[in-house]
């Protein structure tokens, strides 16, 4: 059975409850166990995008717009900084990348 990456919205109280009863090992249902065991999306985070895709999509329109090279490298050179910075909050999925 392959994994996917869900996300869902839950009650941080119920969420709390179920981290604890896991960790007290009052539960080892695996579905309840994924859910104590995922990964909390920060607060007041914004829109979250596929970056790698907006990298690929820019520089596909560098090139189709004809950008002078000079200016290209100093677009590609800001969006590599932009893409340094932002957080990762799910890591990639190794099978899209590709």
């Amino acid at each position: 059975m392959a994994d996917i990456k869900l996300v869902i919205k839950i009650d941080e109280e119920y969420l709390e409850d179920i981290k604890e009863r896991v960790k007290d090992g009052d539960i080892d249902y695996e579905p309840w166990v994924a859910i104590a065991n995922g990964i909390q999306l920060p607060k007041g985070h914004g829109r979250l995008i596929d970056g790698t895709r907006v990298e690929q999509h820019l520089k596909q329109k560098l090139l189709k717009y004809g950008i002078f090279p000079q200016y290209r490298q100093g677009i590609e050179l800001a969006l590599n900084d932009v893409m340094k910075i932002a957080p990762t909050i799910i890591e990639a999925d190794k099978e899209s990348e590709e």
